[in-house]
């Protein structure tokens, strides 16, 4: 009997270490996979963000037409074209301020808003385009270098009154 235990023990003894061994090479490709997707999450997150910012830009400038109340031939909020804006998000002009409920969660000192209106006017039919702008640094960067990405949503409407 004690002869069988001795056995057993001897051929157990090479894999004490092996589970060691195991979890030292599996745990950091598992938490760098983690990582990642955690990562990519938050970017698609962020495009989303970007994305709903520029359609609701959008959808706000194309009301703003030259029809719309106001005096003759002059929209209620004279910032609204044709002519082409583009600042950050922290800017105090009248567009920026009405997207600030749709850009807190980016980071407005990162974040660029540019409306165009590729016709040129602000006649019914004729065409806005938003686009936002913002940029993502990787919260790991360690493990991705200190990398940058650019996100950016554009929505192109046509003016309805």
């Amino acid at each position: 009997m004690k002869l069988l235990r001795a056995r057993q023990s001897l051929r157990n003894a090479p894999r004490k270490g092996a589970t060691m061994v195991e979890a030292a090479i599996f745990l950091p490709v598992f938490v760098f996979i983690v990582l990642g997707m955690l990562e990519l999450a938050v970017l698609v997150l962020r495009y989303n963000w970007v994305s709903e910012a520029s359609r609701q830009g959008a959808r706000m400038a194309v009301v703003r037409g030259a029809l719309a109340p106001g005096t003759t031939g002059t929209p209620v909020m004279n910032s609204w074209g044709p002519s082409t804006y583009e600042e950050p998000a922290t800017d105090a002009g009248e567009i920026a301020k009405s997207l600030e409920p749709y850009t807190t969660l980016l980071e407005p000192s990162r974040t660029t808003i540019r409306v165009e209106w590729p016709d040129g006017d602000l006649e019914v039919g004729s065409r806005v385009r938003f686009k936002v702008t913002t940029s993502h640094e990787a919260f790991i960067s360690s493990l991705f270098g200190g990398r940058t990405w650019t996100v950016s949503g554009t929505s192109t409407m046509v003016i309805a009154h």
